[in-house]
């Protein structure tokens, strides 16, 4: 079945996470994503696992491999002229290019927006920044632990009062979800470019979703001039939506948006017949001005039963709930996971069938297909490079002269 980006070329030149997200997802969707890397280093993605001292080269899909999927690579020198040549051939006939090195640099290769668009004017140049292109930070470094988590208002946002800002305890939350928004801003520009026949610039940053991220209290802080309450489980304004542990250690979560109609099968479920029509939580406002009593009541009740036990009787009685994964294998294995082809088996050519998590969005209910794993340092030079018309000598020159390896 024909992808819907078939035939869109995209170069990307991008490192770590944000910027190749974006770029492999457009790959998952059928268009033609050639990565380029420095021939020295590579991508530092490639070994970012190595700080805490694990191989990546025994793991058949790497957090390198996760998000350079369905990418064919090159490394090229674009310090050296012919370099700059090779990447200046292939804007010739691209339809997009993403990068996420620093405005500076990109300047100083000369691959800034100006030069690439004069190159080709239907080029979209989508590019990543750590702080958005404008203001103080404009140029300041940015990881999606910094710019995203921490400068947003996330980090200490999840924290309670009184508490610590809460530690980022998982690599690429940021930049995952960045990736996936740096996608929709790459297709308008490229839906626009079908009306006007122009390509134009993207830009887009970590700190800049982040702040859409916290966008809610953000919004109450414009209109109210206060901040959210930020309390402990025990304190939360609304003991029928929070989290609970059950009998066996499991925990749950139930939901009770608005309150009220869920009130009285709540109260169903957890055999709290008296607590119903109790003054103290028998209204809305009572329910919050008795909140600590009333959370201590559910507490107790949900511990009385295990997980499992508790499901069916909140489904049947329309709770809405889920429950709290305490590790990632719980996740791999949920039946949700599998149905939704949320991660999905491909054939690495040396340790065979392999699993890998696919990008969530769906086209006719199916997950797109992983056509290729991600490319090593420089394996398709060869290969773009006579597609591109580059003859067998012109290529044993360029690695004679140190341009790719």
């Amino acid at each position: 079945m024909m992808q819907p980006l078939e035939g869109i070329k995209v170069v990307d030149l991008s490192t770590w996470a944000f910027a190749p997200v974006c770029a492999a997802t457009l790959g998952d969707w059928g268009a033609e994503v050639i990565k380029i890397e420095d021939p020295r280093t590579g991508d530092n993605f490639r070994e970012f696992l190595s700080v805490l001292g694990i191989d990546e080269s025994q793991m058949p899909i790497s957090l390198f491999g996760l998000n350079n999927r369905n990418k064919r690579g090159m490394a090229v020198d674009l310090k050296k002229k012919e370099g700059k040549e090779i990447l200046y051939k292939l804007i010739e006939d691209a339809d997009i290019f993403v990068s996420n090195l620093p405005t500076r640099a990109l300047e100083r290769l000369q691959m800034d927006y100006g030069k690439l668009s004069s190159i080709n004017p239907r080029l979209v140049y989508a590019h990543a920044t750590g702080y958005g292109d404008k203001g103080p930070d404009a140029n300041k470094p940015g990881f999606d632990a910094s710019a995203f988590w921490a400068r947003s208002g996330l980090m200490a946002g999840l924290g309670v009062e009184g508490q610590p800002p809460v530690s980022q305890q998982f690599a690429g939350i940021g930049d995952q979800v960045c990736g996936l928004v740096f996608f929709g801003a790459v297709m308008l520009a490229l839906f626009n470019r079908e009306k006007t026949g122009r390509g134009q610039e993207v830009d887009l940053s970590l700190y800049g979703v982040g702040t859409w991220v916290t966008s809610l209290p953000i919004q109450m802080v414009l209109s109210s001039g206060e901040e959210p309450q930020r309390t402990v489980r025990q304190e939360g304004r609304n003991p029928t939506s929070n989290y609970y542990e059950c009998r066996d250690g499991r925990w749950l979560f139930i939901i009770s948006l608005p309150d009220e109609p869920y009130w009285s099968p709540l109260c169903k479920v957890l055999g709290l017949g008296g607590v119903e029509q109790d003054p103290k939580f028998a209204t809305r406002k009572a329910r919050l001005e008795n909140n600590i009593e009333l959370f201590s009541i559910i507490e107790k009740a949900f511990k009385t039963r295990n997980r499992d036990d508790w499901a069916e009787l909140l489904d049947e009685n329309g709770i809405v709930w889920t429950h709290i994964p305490s590790n990632f294998q719980e996740v791999i294995d949920d039946p949700t996971t599998s149905a939704n082809e949320h991660i999905v088996e491909v054939e690495h050519p040396e340790f065979g069938p392999s699993k890998i998590i696919t990008t969530p969005i769906r086209l006719n209910k199916e997950a797109p297909p992983i056509r290729t794993l991600a490319p090593e340092l420089g394996q398709h030079n060869e290969e773009v490079l006579l597609e591109m018309g580059y003859t067998r000598k012109d290529i044993t020159k360029l690695k004679d002269e140190g341009v790719i390896p």
